[in-house]
């Protein structure tokens, strides 16, 4: 049986490889995978990624996207197929894969990068290189069953942060975010 390593972040596939979009709760993962999504790319999942430790192929989840209040106006031409959650603690949506884009659900892919999201700040936009260190820091605070993978996750972890493309994007305009993203990704 393949252990997976689970993973708080969004995931996003174009030519191939996957994007992962890491982050906490309320930083825009989720709008910003519709988005890419919507554009063109194949979706992976929106929240949580899992990770084959053996092959390390991310593979995709079958849930649908949640889309929480503050994107309502993001997405007009999706409000249609927008199926309100039962979430208590804000008003949110959930759009199957299938409404967003018939056959938008990626197959298992090799990492190419990792995008950790920053809330938005009410600043622009902004898209930097970071470094290993604080990249394999946020991706295990953002692990979502570290201690049952051990150090055959941590291993598979060092050895995808070490090989990927890593950023840091200061989450804002939608557009804008997009468009960084589109020109960086392969």
């Amino acid at each position: 049986m393949t252990a997976y390593f689970r993973l708080h972040a969004g995931g996003v596939v174009r030519n191939g490889v996957a994007a992962l979009l890491v982050g906490p709760s309320g930083a825009g993962k989720s709008t910003l995978v519709m988005r890419l999504v919507t554009d063109g790319f194949s979706l992976l999942s929106d929240d949580e990624v899992w990770i084959d430790l053996e092959s390390r192929l991310v593979h995709p989840t079958n849930r649908s996207v949640l889309l929480k209040e503050s994107a309502w106006d993001l997405f007009p031409d999706h409000r249609v197929k927008f199926v309100q959650s039962e979430e208590k603690e804000c008003r949110s949506w959930w759009v199957s894969a299938e409404d967003l884009r018939p056959g938008c659900r990626a197959a298992a892919s090799p990492v190419w990068g990792l995008i950790l999201v920053a809330p938005p700040s009410g600043s622009r936009p902004t898209l930097q290189e970071i470094g290993q260190t604080e990249a394999l820091s946020h991706v295990l605070v953002e692990s979502m069953n570290f201690p049952e993978v051990g150090s055959a996750g941590l291993s598979a972890l060092v050895n995808i942060v070490r090989a990927a493309k890593l950023f840091r994007l200061n989450n804002g305009d939608l557009d804008e975010c997009a468009e960084m993203l589109s020109g960086v990704l392969p």
